[in-house]
């Protein structure tokens, strides 16, 4: 819950989503690094839209703060919550 989202977001926002960004508008970066990032999580097909949407959100967090750490930090909270959602 707090190790996967630093790494994840180390290499989807700070690898991939800013190697778009250097050839692309914001715009097609989110889109494409979104879908790479539900890819990733190829067995969860249940939550594919989820994590496409997710994948939006960290990538637009990354994108204004510049940050992976902070990405990574509303990365943690969404699965805080998820988590939190199947325990109750």
């Amino acid at each position: 819950m707090i190790i996967s989202p630093l790494y994840e977001e180390i290499f989807f926002r700070g690898m991939i989503y800013g190697f778009l960004r250097k050839r692309f508008n914001m715009f097609h970066s989110l889109w494409i690094s979104a879908i790479l990032f539900s890819l990733a999580h190829w067995p969860n097909w249940n939550i594919l839209l989820l994590n496409f949407i997710n994948g939006i959100l960290f990538a637009y967090v990354y994108e204004k703060t510049k940050s992976a750490f902070a990405s990574a930090f509303v990365h943690a909270l969404v699965n805080l919550v998820i988590v939190a959602e199947l325990l109750l």
